[in-house]
């Protein structure tokens, strides 16, 4: 049984007909639960009804997961999630919030410092942040006042 082909064609099935377009998947008709395709996961109610697109990545540690291309989250090997955490993936790191969601944009405060994370959510190290501060090969703020030249 096919369903979603990643170059984008059009996947028959005597069920369903699923087609891939610019990211997105389209239910055409049918009924679906969930579908494991390698890297993408799909929930469907029924012919036009919502559906849920997740896509999973693996990490060194888990599994990485974005629902509908929004925010992602991050699931460790053994089932429960990353929050209030920073974890190291691929030589970078990240912070997940309480609820799970990775931070993304943004200054995170913890007990070391100050930490910046960019779009991607990888924390900023020995450079310039995009409003403007330094942080260091840790990738914690400097404060100007208290730095030596």
């Amino acid at each position: 049984m096919t369903f979603v082909d990643f170059s984008g064609k059009w996947v028959y099935n005597k069920d369903i007909i699923l087609v891939r377009r610019m990211g997105e998947i389209i239910m055409k008709k049918g009924l679906i639960s969930t579908i494991a395709l390698g890297a993408v996961v799909l929930s469907i109610a029924g012919a036009g009804n919502a559906y849920a697109f997740k896509q999973q990545y693996r990490g060194d540690n888990g599994m990485w997961i974005q629902e509908n291309n929004t925010r992602w989250w991050y699931q460790y090997d053994n089932g429960s999630y990353a929050r209030n955490t920073w974890v190291k993936d691929g030589g970078n790191w990240y912070y997940f919030y309480n609820d799970g969601w990775m931070a993304a944009n943004a200054w995170i405060a913890t007990g070391n410092g100050w930490f910046y994370v960019d779009r991607s959510g990888a924390m900023l190290r020995n450079t310039t942040t995009p409003d403007g501060y330094y942080v260091n090969d840790r990738g914690a703020w400097v404060d100007p006042s208290k730095s030596r030249h």
